[in-house]
């Protein structure tokens, strides 16, 4: 064939390259969308496990501060001054409760800093790409928003509950 003759299939042979890189180009972009999904999933789930983890230290510690005390006051109730300082030591528990209100602010600082960078991020990929479907709801970022706050109300209780006992000491 010369260059001048053009070949009989040459339109239906654009047409049809035309068309299967339409269809790669947006199963390229719907795999983007599914790798981003999965990807904020992981980081949602990493999250709330780690949130779990510090209730739970949480708890551990508000029961292990309430049964200090009361081993305290049993202790100061039963027995004379002398056997007092000898069955507990106060800096002992006052060093028990410093720990305990470092690692769990500690914890909380962490925890408080990976949730905004997930809800900021989502938050701005939302609003840049108006045209992509929601994949992590705005639902999604109220229950972050609500756990972060929640487990910082419960830090902050632990940490007053340790300075209610620092000052009963």
């Amino acid at each position: 064939l010369s260059q001048k003759q053009m070949h009989p299939q040459k339109k239906e042979v654009i047409v049809q390259t035309n068309r299967i890189m339409n269809a790669r180009e947006n199963l390229f972009r719907l795999w983007k969308l599914k790798s981003t999904f999965f990807d904020v999933q992981f980081e949602c789930h990493e999250f709330y496990r780690d949130i779990s983890k510090l209730n739970s230290l949480i708890n551990s510690q508000e029961s292990l501060l309430n049964k200090t005390l009361t081993e305290f006051q049993s202790i100061l109730d039963s027995s004379s001054e002398k056997e007092f300082l000898e069955q507990l030591n106060v800096e002992d528990l006052e060093n028990l409760q410093k720990k305990i209100e470092k690692q769990t602010l500690e914890k909380q600082i962490e925890l408080n800093k990976r949730g905004n960078a997930l809800i900021k991020t989502e938050t701005n990929r939302l609003s840049n790409d108006g045209v992509q479907e929601e994949l992590f709801g705005l639902n999604e970022l109220t229950r972050l928003n609500q756990i972060l706050s929640q487990t910082g109300k419960r830090s902050e209780d632990l940490r007053i509950l340790c300075s209610r006992r620092s000052l009963q000491l």
